[in-house]
């Protein structure tokens, strides 16, 4: 299965849950195997400082660049699950990463800025229907502020609705410094034990997934 998350903007949270997904599904002894084909290759850090901190389960994670898709074809024959990190931007690795994928993940922060990229994104998805007819579409709502004040999630909601092609994860990833505590010492929230940020990464997978 291939779990690919990019989208139009950068700074939303995709690596984040990139990594935390790939973490999750190594700890429930899944056969894991992360790919980066962003540049700046944030995924692939967070992997290698698993490595130097000989952090169990190491996760294999691999930079690829070029024909993606051509070459995930090649990595799906040997693991059950790849999780992609496509970064931010129409980028044409995006585009071929969207051959391969079985699910295609867009983490959207509340704010107007991010929901001016769905429409091109969502004619991504229509493009790739034709030649990847299978492919699920999910909007994440991520980095949510978590003053209950703020009314922008259900604004984006609302406005997601819009798009019939696209599912909207029931599960609000909020903004949390444990997210980035654990990113700088290669490991998953769920590793360094907020139990807050692991719910939010359980009720991810299990929406993905199907994983209790």
């Amino acid at each position: 299965m291939v779990i690919l998350f990019g989208g139009e903007k950068g700074g939303t949270g995709k690596t984040t849950l990139a990594t935390n997904l790939a973490a999750f599904l190594a700890t429930q002894e899944m056969d894991v195997l992360l790919v980066d084909i962003d540049p700046q290759g944030s995924s692939a850090t967070w992997a290698n400082t698993r490595w130097q901190y000989s952090l169990r389960p190491l996760i294999p994670c691999v930079q690829i660049s070029g024909d993606i898709s051509r070459q995930i074809w090649k990595h799906n024959n040997k693991h059950e699950y790849i999780v992609i990190d496509a970064g931010g931007g129409d980028t044409a690795e995006l585009q071929s990463a969207l051959r391969t994928a079985d699910v295609f993940c867009m983490p959207i922060k509340p704010s107007q800025l991010d929901l001016w990229t769905v429409q091109r994104m969502d004619e991504l998805r229509v493009e790739t229907l034709g030649v990847n007819g299978d492919m699920e579409t999910y909007a994440i709502l991520s980095m949510v502020p978590a003053n209950p004040a703020l009314n922008e999630a259900g604004d984006t909601v609302a406005a997601l609705q819009s798009y019939p092609g696209i599912l909207i994860a029931p599960v609000l990833i909020q903004d949390r410094k444990s997210y980035r505590d654990a990113a700088r010492v290669g490991k998953s929230v769920a590793e360094i034990g907020d139990p807050r940020a692991s719910r939010e990464i359980l009720q991810l997978a299990s929406f993905i997934f199907g994983i209790e």
